[in-house]
């Protein structure tokens, strides 16, 4: 038994050194291959070289070295593979045919590129988008003749829009920010003007009105300093004045018609004792709606008939030449 495992033993040993033998048989015949394959270089005389290349005229390929250099003899390599896209660029191409750079957001512009983009697009009356910008540059910039001067251009802006709202706030905070500023009476007249073209017509509710009103007498408490726009001012003042006295006169006429008669009463001395002396010229307005309030309470006690009463009023109306009175058609629709 012995004898036959050490028979075993030495054929086990045997069959591994034949195979090493093997691995370095190949190893070596591989080196070898790739030996023959390299290609061995060697320097050249240059007038040998210039013998056997085809004589050109040009004086641009004529080698004045004593050797060739190894680029100029040896083949182009392969160019590199093209450079992968990401998942985005990939998209971008297959869409638009290019892969263009990503422009800048607007939260990573600097003051500088937001003014310069800015003023292109108020070139192309595209004020909606600018509008944008100038609120960005008012977060970046802390110059304070920078930032009123900012606000002024967002309120304009607001109010070449449409905007109004928002363009009187804007300018309501300029003129509580800087009272001082040069822009103070520009500022508080377009305050105005915002409040006045928000205002709804007579029929309709009227705190936008009081409003320009309340703003229009702040402005024209210091008409001896703001010069410029003053007299614009009194005139939306007194449009303002007309509006309210027609709303009221308006809601007088409604209450006449109804029957209640108390309550217009109550409103038309409330109009003579607030607007008479703002507006002179509504005295004809209050007699004539006096006089019919008058007539109808004569009617309601018996002293006279509806016809007589009807009578009076187109008599009285010949003689004072009213042309017109407050429309009602809407009041009488309301309710």
């Amino acid at each position: 038994m012995n004898t036959t495992a050490k028979v075993r033993s030495l054929c086990i040993i045997s069959l591994i050194l034949l195979s090493v033998g093997d691995i370095h048989q190949v190893h070596a015949q591989r080196k070898k291959h790739a030996s023959d394959k390299k290609i061995t270089i060697t320097s050249v005389p240059a007038q040998e070289f210039n013998a056997k290349q085809p004589q050109t005229t040009t004086s641009t390929q004529a080698l004045n070295s004593q050797s060739i250099s190894l680029a100029a003899i040896s083949p182009a390599l392969p160019s590199k593979p093209p450079k992968k896209l990401s998942g985005s660029k990939r998209y971008y191409k297959r869409r638009f045919g290019s892969v263009k750079e990503k422009k800048k957001i607007l939260r990573d512009m600097s003051l500088q590129e937001l003014e310069t983009t800015k003023n292109t697009l108020v070139a192309e009356n595209n004020k909606e988008i600018a509008v944008k910008y100038v609120e960005r540059m008012l977060k970046l910039s802390k110059n304070v003749n920078q930032i009123a001067k900012l606000m002024i251009e967002l309120a304009d802006l607001f109010f070449d829009i449409g905007k109004l709202e928002k363009a009187e706030l804007v300018y309501a905070q300029f003129t509580l920010l800087y009272p001082g500023n040069e822009n103070i009476e520009y500022a508080s007249y377009r305050a105005i003007l915002c409040a006045f073209y928000s205002s709804l017509d007579a029929e309709r509710d009227q705190s936008k009105t009081h409003d320009a009103i309340n703003r229009a007498d702040t402005f024209l408490e210091r008409e001896d300093i703001f010069t410029i726009y003053s007299n614009e001012v009194k005139k939306i003042r007194t449009q303002c004045y007309h509006k309210i006295i027609d709303s009221e006169m308006s809601i007088c006429s409604f209450y006449i018609h109804r029957g209640s008669l108390q309550a217009a009463q109550l409103r038309l001395d409330d109009v003579r004792k607030e607007w008479l002396l703002k507006a002179p010229d509504i005295e004809t307005q209050l007699v004539t709606l006096q006089t019919e309030i008058d007539i109808k309470k004569q009617i309601a006690r018996g002293d006279i008939s509806s016809k007589e009463g009807s009578h009076k009023l187109k008599e009285f109306a010949k003689s004072t030449k009213v042309a017109s009175k407050p429309s009602k058609s809407i009041w009488k629709n309301r309710f």
